[in-house]
């Protein structure tokens, strides 16, 4: 994970992938890993916008609720990460502030989750270094990312409704996509990226 003073120069490629599979999401009603997206794009929007605190505060605590009606944790690793997160956010905010955007986070069901996430400013084009060919579709970046928790091609195709083959399809073009050799460094790769 990069810093929040340190902008990476995938900014506009992982903003414009966040939101099209949160898109794909809203237009599927498929809300398996709409949690670990709505974070992601949270962290992302962090580190490019932090004037937008208490967005990210919304975005996190929706899907922290969600997760608590799924039943689903974050990895360990992205679990510290979205803690040292809000309490940055806690302490720069001040305890009212921050308590508000949560209890608004709380309020939200997944459709004001991906509303409150796809209104956040989108990244500024023309900062992108990687070539149009790493680019992910945003069904790719579904399974990349669950690639990254750890879930076999069978668990990624129980949760996202897919076939085991299309799954398995959808892995190798990821991999081809961001040259990679295994599902760990798939993992690798995303985990930095997002």
């Amino acid at each position: 994970m990069s810093s929040p003073d340190r902008p990476d120069a995938d900014e506009p490629a992982a903003d414009a992938a966040l939101r099209e599979a949160l898109e794909l999401c809203r237009d599927t009603v498929d809300l398996s890993v709409l949690p670990r997206l709505a974070e992601e794009f949270a962290l992302l929007v962090l580190r490019r916008t932090p004037a937008q605190q208490p967005r990210v505060v919304r975005l996190i605590t929706a899907a922290r609720t969600l997760r608590g009606r799924t039943g689903s944790t974050p990895p360990p690793a992205h679990r510290a990460a979205l803690e040292e997160a809000l309490t940055g956010i806690r302490s720069r905010l001040g305890w009212s502030p921050y308590a508000l955007a949560a209890a608004e986070g709380r309020a939200l069901d997944a459709t004001g989750l991906i509303a409150e996430a796809l209104s956040a400013p989108p990244a500024p084009p023309g900062r992108a270094t990687g070539t149009g060919e790493k680019r992910l579709t945003a069904r790719q970046l579904q399974v990349a990312l669950l690639v990254s928790e750890g879930l076999t091609n069978r668990q990624i195709a129980a949760r996202l409704g897919l076939s085991e083959w299309t799954v398995v399809n959808h892995v190798r073009q990821i991999m081809r996509r961001l040259d990679c050799t295994s599902r760990v460094q798939v993992a690798w790769a995303i985990g930095k990226w997002t």
